[in-house]
C-alpha cells in the first residue's frame, strides 16, 4: 500500500513521467529538464535538437553563438537554467520563459521558422531546412502542455563539440 501514498501522473506521449509529492512529502519524480543541443553555428543561424528528459521532441533554431553579445542576434551563453511558464503578451499565449541569463530578458521558447524571428529566444519546429526549421507552431502545441504539467522546469543549454 506504500504506493497510494502518492499520486502519479503521467504525461502520455512525452516519453517522461512527472510525479507529484506524496501524503507524506516525499518527492518521487526531479524536475522535468529541457535539453537543447546546438551544433556549430553556421551563417549567422544555430541549428540544434530539444530533448526532455533525455527524449528527443523537437528541432531547434537560435541566432550565432558570439563571443560578445549583439542585442537581439545573439543566442543565450551555455549552461543551465530555471524556466516557468509565464504568459507573453508579445505572443498572447502561456510560454516557457528561460530564467536568470546573463544579459539577456525576456527569453522564451516560441514558434517561428529563420533567426528573424528569435531575437535571442529559442525556436522550435517539427522539421528542420537549411537554416530554418518548419511546422513550428505544431512542435510547440505540443510542447506547451507538456512543460505545463511539470512541477518544476530546468533548461539546459549545451554545444556538440566539434574537433575531438
Amino acid at each position: 500500500m506504500l504506493f497510494r501514498s502518492y499520486q502519479r501522473r503521467v504525461s502520455r506521449g512525452a516519453g517522461v513521467a512527472i510525479f507529484d509529492r506524496g501524503r507524506r512529502g516525499h518527492l518521487v519524480a526531479d524536475a522535468l529538464t529541457v535539453t537543447v543541443i546546438r551544433e556549430p553555428s553556421h551563417a549567422e543561424t544555430t541549428m540544434g535538437s530539444l530533448y526532455l528528459n533525455g527524449v528527443w521532441h523537437c528541432w531547434t533554431l537560435e541566432d550565432a553563438m558570439r563571443p560578445t553579445k549583439i542585442h537581439g542576434q545573439t543566442a543565450i551563453p551555455v549552461g543551465r537554467y530555471p524556466m516557468k511558464m509565464t504568459y507573453s503578451t508579445r505572443f498572447q499565449r502561456v510560454l516557457p520563459e528561460v530564467l536568470h541569463v546573463p544579459e539577456f530578458s525576456y527569453v522564451r521558447i516560441h514558434a517561428g521558422n529563420t533567426i528573424e524571428d528569435s531575437e535571442g529566444c529559442i525556436l522550435v519546429g517539427a522539421e528542420r531546412g537549411d537554416r530554418r526549421i518548419m511546422r513550428s507552431r505544431q512542435a510547440l502545441d505540443i510542447l506547451v502542455p507538456r512543460l505545463s504539467a511539470a512541477p518544476s522546469l530546468w533548461l539546459e543549454v549545451k554545444t556538440v563539440c566539434t574537433h575531438l
